[in-house]
């Protein structure tokens, strides 16, 4: 007799502050805390995806300039990569329609970030 063992993968949200600005952050896996967990159950590889829509919670963010923007849009992901993930981590980075267009721009403002091009 065929045993299927199925795991559940945990989904939480939690809002950080990045860029001055309440954003809304969708985690799936058994981790937390990117920063400070160093235990076996840290990811290797960090599979970001960008959504198209521009939706931000802070109205009077300010730290960003123009953050209701296209260019803001992509200064605010690259101050969430960069507060919020490990430079050791591999980066995957994924979007569709102008989210692709952000990606771009993320790889050519901020070419430190470990992402691999395929």
């Amino acid at each position: 007799m065929d045993s299927k063992v199925e795991e559940e993968v945990p989904v939480h949200e939690e809002f950080v502050q990045c860029g001055g600005v309440e954003t809304l952050v969708i985690k799936c896996g058994h981790w937390t805390d990117l920063s400070n967990d160093q235990g076996v159950n840290r990811p290797e590889t960090l599979l970001l995806i960008i959504p198209g829509e521009r939706k931000l919670l802070d109205p009077n963010a300010q730290e960003i300039k123009d953050i209701y923007g296209l260019h803001g849009q992509v200064q605010h992901k690259i101050a969430f990569l960069r507060t919020q993930v490990p430079k050791d981590m591999k980066l995957i980075l994924i979007g569709h329609s102008v989210a692709s267009y952000m990606i771009l721009q993320i790889l050519k403002y901020a070419p430190e970030l470990p992402v691999s091009m395929p």
